[in-house]
C-alpha cells in the first residue's frame, strides 16, 4: 500500500491534515486500509467528511486512464486479438510490455 504521507498532499487543507493526524492516519496506506467509518471514528469527524477526504486523496494519487490515441506507441511487438477490426483500432494489435483494459459499449 502507498506509504506517501498525507501531509504532503496538495488536495487536503491544513485542517483536514490535522484531523487525519489526530486519528494517527499518517500515510495514504493508513487511510485506505481502514473502512471510512472506522477512519472517521478515529479522527472524530463525520462519516460524510471522511468520504470526501478519501475521494480527494484518491483523486490526487490515482493514475489517470489514457486514451489509446494519447498513448505513445512503444515497442514493435504486437499480438493479434484475432479480430481484424479490433487489431486495426489498436494500431495493429496489443503491444507487448503494456497492460490493456479494453472496454466500451456493444
Amino acid at each position: 500500500m502507498e506509504s506517501r504521507f498525507l501531509a504532503s498532499l496538495d488536495s487536503l487543507d491544513m485542517n483536514q491534515k490535522m484531523s487525519l493526524a489526530k486519528g494517527k492516519l499518517q500515510t495514504i496506506g493508513d487511510l485506505l486500509n481502514k473502512s471510512p467509518a472506522e477512519a472517521a471514528k478515529k479522527c472524530k469527524i463525520p462519516a460524510k467528511e471522511m468520504d470526501r477526504l478519501i475521494d480527494l486523496v484518491c483523486q490526487e494519487v490515482a493514475p489517470q486512464p489514457q486514451l489509446l490515441s494519447d498513448v505513445a506507441h512503444l515497442g514493435g511487438e504486437k499480438i493479434t486479438t484475432g479480430d481484424a477490426h479490433l487489431d486495426d483500432v489498436l494500431g495493429g494489435g496489443i503491444r507487448t510490455g503494456t497492460l490493456w483494459d479494453i472496454s466500451g459499449e456493444k
